[in-house]
């Protein structure tokens, strides 16, 4: 009956897929926990020579290499609560000032936390996100009455950094079995474009080469931060 009615409303695959999460009876629905980036995930970022991230289905960062740290946000220097896309498109003006097609990045950010949240009905810590971004922003409540569901693959973001200008960079959102939850999402230039050249310059100049940081308890028992 279901595909019936996703094959009435023409619904694409992601849609399908929020469809099934939104029938499924809640006790056969999977409880939210907390995402812990493996050591050879974390291991991995450092290797690549492009931005990348680790995001969970509630668009929380939990890893990423020294070159999206600089491309996009020092996320070492954040706050948890502030690791996540949402959260810095919908609450933080310069980093939201970035992005040159900012409406397209929102509406579907927003659309992620749609399929989170029909996967996840009861994640307290995505609805405090989504408490907190219909609170202070109108363009979120906006785009949450909408009901687009999303799923991340691949696209182009058109952002506008401050120290290299404009920069174009195709992503690609990679996920295993292993790590159902989560999502690795490489960011790359064109070769041989401005864009290309620019992130090469960002990277002779960036400190920790090969560095990759992850969310979660530093070995140590420091600054609640973990260096692979």
């Amino acid at each position: 009956m279901l595909e019936a009615i996703a094959r009435a409303l023409l619904l694409d695959e992601p849609q399908r897929e929020h469809l099934r999460d939104l029938a499924r009876p809640r006790h056969d629905r999977p409880r939210a926990t907390r995402e812990q980036l493996s050591a050879l995930t974390r291991m991995f970022l450092g290797t690549l020579t492009v931005p990348a991230l680790v995001m969970t289905a509630n668009t929380d960062v939990i890893g990423w290499n020294a070159l999206a740290g600089i491309v996009f946000t020092d996320f070492t220097a954040r706050p948890i609560r502030e690791r996540n896309t949402a959260w810095l498109l919908f609450r933080d003006a310069e980093l939201a000032a970035r992005h040159r097609n900012w409406e397209a990045s929102a509406r579907d950010t927003v659309g992620m936390l749609r399929m989170a949240a029909g996967r996840n009905p009861d994640d307290a810590g995505l609805t405090a996100l989504v408490g907190e971004l219909s609170t202070h922003s109108p363009a979120f409540r906006r785009y949450w009455s909408n009901h687009h569901v999303y799923a991340k693959s691949t696209g182009v973001m058109q952002l506008r950094h401050p120290d290299i200008g404009d920069i174009d960079l195709t992503f690609i959102a990679w996920s295993t079995p292993a790590s159902p939850n989560q999502t690795l999402v490489t960011y790359t230039p064109e070769p041989g474009s401005p864009s290309a050249r620019a992130i090469d310059l960002l990277g002779s100049n960036r400190p920790g080469r090969g560095q990759a940081r992850a969310q979660g308890p530093c070995p140590a028992g420091g600054d609640g931060r973990a260096v692979g």
